[in-house]
């Protein structure tokens, strides 16, 4: 969404090799980076879950990555798409 001033951040339900990582891990390493170790390094993270978004804000294309990368953390209806776990940051 390019008119936002966030960038809107999901963990893939797989991870291409190299990677050997878990969806546990990722977020893992979101609340270490958040509580421990934050100087010098990405801006804060919010954390949301069962976000609703309209449909029309989503390209047909953009929801053939969705379902293709994330299928498990996106539920869609003729008129909403609902993302059960996303982390937001300042673009």
């Amino acid at each position: 969404m390019s008119s936002y001033n966030m960038v809107f951040k999901m963990i893939k339900d797989r991870f291409a090799p190299p990677k050997n990582m878990t969806e546990a891990e990722v977020k893992s390493k979101y609340v270490l980076v958040s509580e421990h170790d934050r100087v010098g390094h990405i801006t804060d993270a919010h954390v949301f879950e069962n976000l609703e978004f309209d449909c029309k804000r989503f390209s047909p294309e953009l929801i053939e990555e969705l379902l293709e990368f994330a299928a498990s953390k996106v539920e869609l209806t003729e008129e909403i798409v609902k993302i059960k776990h996303l982390y937001v940051e300042k673009r």
